[in-house]
């Protein structure tokens, strides 16, 4: 539902943003792309958190694990206090890194995952888009 309240939240906000003349895509163009994201990714997470709550309903259940979700929250706020210290780029491979390994994911899957979402991210932004990530 955050997630979700997130989107609806965003998309609400960038409806300010001024447009441009002649149709073309305005400042709420990429705002809004990760409302979406945020809204499609709300409804996934959601449907499949139902399913697994029918698949596992005859197990004896267990309170919520509040402290991988908590600890990656933590790793992502970290990003602003890891940036002037190691760089945009290795900062973002450091994030990915650590909350794959928190999500219990292999470290070799993280590190190809981690090095793959950073150069990706290296790509659109500054090759696509002219954006330094420095």
């Amino acid at each position: 539902m955050f997630l979700a309240g997130l989107g609806v939240g965003l998309w609400w906000i960038t409806g300010s943003f001024p447009n441009l003349p002649e149709g073309y895509p305005g400042p709420a163009l990429f705002p809004r792309m990760i409302g979406v994201a945020l809204v499609a990714a709300a409804v996934a997470l959601g449907s499949a958190g139902l399913r697994s709550k029918r698949r596992n309903a005859a197990t004896p259940g267990q309170g919520p694990a509040w402290g991988p979700p908590a600890l990656i929250v933590a790793v992502v706020c970290s990003f602003p206090v890891l940036t002037p210290h190691v760089g945009v780029i290795v900062a973002i491979c450091l994030i990915c890194l650590s909350g794959a390994l928190l999500l219990c994911v292999p470290w070799r899957v993280a590190l190809l995952v981690a090095i793959g979402v950073t150069a990706v991210l290296y790509g659109v932004f500054t090759v696509l888009l002219g954006i330094p990530l420095a």
